[in-house]
């Protein structure tokens, strides 16, 4: 993919919310991993088939840069999704629910794509942001 820091940064998070795992892997450099704020990562293929899961289930999605940072070989974005629980999800029934996630991301570039990512979003999870309010919850 070419396009400089910032269109490719765009283009992950495009990507992802349009449920494209192919283009989503076409902003990455082999051996891509994003570093999640508990220590945990995970790989391409492991983002790739959570951007599938989640078109199924959510194939309503928004999104809204918040801020937007880019400094030699990194970008910062600041974002919010809007997401409809319309289809099944981690064996929850569909809801109609809009949730609402923020994300920080943090890129890091090499050779024109993203090499290494870090990650902190809020709620932690889509699973966690559809139990919110939920009876028992």
């Amino acid at each position: 993919m070419a396009g400089t820091q910032i269109e490719i940064a765009r283009a992950f998070m495009s990507t992802y919310a349009e449920g494209d795992a192919d283009g989503l892997l076409g902003c990455l450099l082999p051996g891509w991993v994003v570093h999640e704020r508990d220590g945990s990562a995970s790989s391409a293929d492991d983002l790739a088939e959570i951007t599938r899961e989640h078109a199924a289930a959510f194939p309503l999605k928004r999104f809204e840069y918040l801020q937007e940072l880019e400094q030699g070989d990194r970008v910062a974005q600041f974002v919010r999704f809007t997401l409809v629980h319309s289809g099944d999800y981690a064996g929850m029934a569909p809801t109609g629910r809009e949730v609402e996630l923020f994300e920080m991301i943090f890129h890091r570039f090499e050779q024109g794509l993203i090499s290494e990512s870090w990650r902190m979003t809020y709620p932690d999870s889509v699973r966690e942001a559809l139990a919110d309010g939920e009876p028992g919850a």
